[in-house]
């Protein structure tokens, strides 16, 4: 397969598959036509001389009895004030493409760090090249990119919602810092993602007690929690916060007898890092009704002796149930 710009030379220099028949693929890019798709981080060249970087994703077709590649997305990594040139790739099949390189950009997407240029970088994108979760900057290059994990945080068999990744990088930096003359050193860098999980838990699905307590706790790789978000569902609805920015790891919740609730939890831990926002509960409880409902009869006709009616009389009655309804 090939693919590129039709004005000036672009090259691919790294690749990974997806765990599946596609591949990423990265380099740079000079072309001002090279070839993009919609909705993706960078789809078009920013407007300034410089060599820029590309990941694209490709996937072979069978047609006319002969493999040929297809694009299923494409998207530049460029920055202002600078060039971006990536070296290599890497795929942890679960949601993170890490694309290592250098750049003389102060201004990399998803980049907080204060550090002289030129540096080499690594950012992770998501899947579908939408998003950058994170750059950093190492070095004068990063040539190399490695995964270990998902590790558990808490056991073994932990889930994968309780994992962190290990990232590893090499490349090299100025024997002297600051003086592009002296000769490279080489060097290795084992980087953590630590990123916090935390979980609502729960003994029981349905509940006698109201109000009753929710209660939540969480860990991160490297960074102490410091504090939780806990958002709460009414009977399926959209989810909304009950308690925020809290250091304590349960509270009392008041809601309707006969109403099922979903809760989940976001940590935040000492470092700045906040977990990813979630999109189901992580525990449902329902609150049962044991109130009965409530009969009130009234009666009319004309009263007689002894309390008897001396006429037809009629009876009404009226029900309620303040808790779940009639």
């Amino acid at each position: 397969m090939i693919f590129g710009g039709t004005d000036a030379d672009d090259a691919g220099v790294a690749i990974v598959t997806n765990g599946s028949n596609d591949a990423y693929v990265t380099r740079y890019v000079n072309s001002t036509n090279f070839p993009t798709t919609p909705s993706v981080l960078e789809p078009s060249k920013i407007l300034f001389p410089g060599t820029q970087g590309f990941i694209a994703e490709v996937t072979p077709i069978f047609t006319s009895g002969l493999f040929v590649g297809k694009i299923v997305r494409s998207t530049l990594h460029a920055a202002e004030g600078g060039t971006v040139i990536p070296y290599a790739i890497a795929n942890d099949n679960r949601g993170g493409i890490y694309v290592a390189g250098s750049t003389t950009s102060r201004a990399l997407p998803g980049s907080h760090n204060d550090k002289t240029v030129p540096a080499g970088f690594v950012s992770k994108f998501n899947p579908d090249l939408t998003n950058i979760s994170y750059s950093t900057l190492l070095g004068d290059a990063l040539t190399g990119v490695a995964l270990r994990g998902p590790l558990p945080v808490f056991a073994p068999e932990a889930p994968c919602g309780q994992c962190f990744q290990e990232v590893y990088v090499a490349g090299w930096q100025d024997g002297t810092f600051g003086d592009p003359n002296s000769p490279h050193d080489a060097f290795m860098v084992k980087m953590v993602e630590d990123t916090p999980t935390s979980f609502v838990t729960s003994t029981a699905t349905q509940v006698s007690t109201n109000p009753f307590t929710v209660s939540w706790g969480g860990s991160s790789p490297v960074s102490s929690v410091v504090s939780f978000d806990v958002f709460v569902s009414d009977n399926g609805g959209p989810f909304t916060p009950f308690v925020t920015e809290t250091t304590a790891t349960s509270a009392p919740f008041t809601g309707v007898p006969g109403h099922t609730y979903g809760f989940f939890s976001i940590a935040s831990d000492a470092a700045g890092n906040k977990e990813p926002m979630k999109t189901k509960a992580d525990v449902v409880v329902k609150i049962a009704d044991i109130t009965p409902p409530v009969i009130s009869p009234q009666i009319t006709g004309t009263l007689g002796n002894n309390g008897w009616y001396r006429s037809a009389v009629t009876v009404n009655w009226t029900v309620t149930d303040p808790e779940s309804g009639i």
